[in-house]
């Protein structure tokens, strides 16, 4: 973790500590610990200020304040309650969001209620533990929302992972301080009943898995011919292909349009996925394809690409499917023009 990029807030969040909080007797064991774990964060740190992120999934996607309270929702409930990751990203996002405010209001209001509690009692009790967490808390969730503003990354709740603890810490302390004990023991039912249920949900329930691009991989190993074209519509899911393809004939792989295909301002080309224009569809594929008689089609993370399906239309209504297959998240095509045998 230490020579990844979001262990770089966390080293200054220690650093900030020791210099206001924690200077005593010690501080050269502290100084020795602080200073090897800066040692090895310097790869990670020299790469971010010498060589640019290049590559995203999402590369038009602005910070947006709210993106800070889905982060306190994933911090709660994980990814799997209410609505899973394909929904969060559609158009109509907005409108599945307001079906579920009847559970999201009232969970949301109560995490809330034991977060600030703590955050306000720890101040009142213990000020140096109070600024450990408070760093720690916000260290990362500002270095990610600073980052999603200078690069091409859009803010993502897995690079401000490492405030998980100290929310955790300040919605236990805020329970803890509960005077009634029958909201202290309440508040405990419920949020331990939205962990068993959010788990129950991750594990069991097919909507909320990852997007299984093992087994789209395994098929193609098995069914693909030699020199098989597979066009992933989301460009940057083909490496994914690439990757859990281990068939005994070389295919090739290209996302939609190109390989690298986004341009978001800060440079001309990232790694990312292309919004689909529908009426770049048949000229792109056409590009693609070249003079093929067939082609797979890989549909996975479409919210990235292709949210209303124009690719897909425009295949259904201008080659025949001969193989359909689909996993969680993904979906994987066999499409053959519609002269040929």
């Amino acid at each position: 973790l230490y020579c990844h990029t979001v262990a770089i807030p966390f080293v200054g969040m220690i650093g900030l500590f020791l210099l206001v909080g924690a200077w005593n007797s010690k501080r050269k064991t502290w100084f020795g610990a602080v200073a090897g774990i800066a040692l090895l964060s310097l790869p990670a740190l020299y790469r971010l200020l010498i060589i640019p992120p290049v590559g995203s999934a999402n590369t038009y996607q602005e910070f947006n304040p709210l993106s800070l309270a889905y982060t306190a929702w994933a911090f709660t409930t994980g990814y799997s309650l209410v609505l899973d990751l394909t929904q969060l990203h559609l158009p109509q996002r907005v409108a599945i969001l307001k079906q579920h405010l009847y559970i999201i209001v009232p969970l949301m209001g109560l995490v809330t209620g034991l977060t600030l509690t703590g955050l306000f009692k720890l101040y009142r009790e213990n000020r140096a533990v109070w600024f450990y967490l408070a760093a720690w808390l916000f260290f990362p969730l500002a270095f990610a929302v600073v980052g999603s503003l200078l690069t091409v990354h859009p803010f993502n709740v897995r690079y401000a992972i490492l405030s998980f603890p100290p929310f955790v810490a300040f919605l236990v302390a805020g329970t803890f301080w509960l005077r009634n004990n029958w909201l202290r023991w309440g508040s405990v039912v419920a949020v331990g009943v939205v962990s068993v249920v959010s788990l129950f949900n991750y594990y069991y329930v097919d909507r909320f898995y990852r997007e299984d691009n093992r087994s789209a991989g395994e098929y193609l190993s098995q069914h693909a011919q030699p020199g098989d074209l597979v066009i992933a519509s989301a460009a940057y899911t083909a490496r994914n292909v690439r990757y859990y393809y281990h068939g005994p004939y070389p295919i090739e792989v290209k996302g939609y349009p190109t390989d690298e295909h986004a341009h978001n301002g800060l440079m001309d080309k990232v790694a990312g996925a292309l919004f689909v224009h529908e009426d770049h569809v048949g000229l792109d594929l056409s590009n693609i394809i070249a003079g093929r008689d067939h082609f797979w089609l890989f549909l996975s993370r479409t919210y990235h690409s292709d949210p209303d399906g124009y690719i897909l239309r425009y295949c259904d209504s201008h080659f025949r499917r001969e193989i359909t297959r689909s996993w969680s998240g993904v979906e994987l095509i066999l499409f053959r023009r519609q002269n040929s045998s």
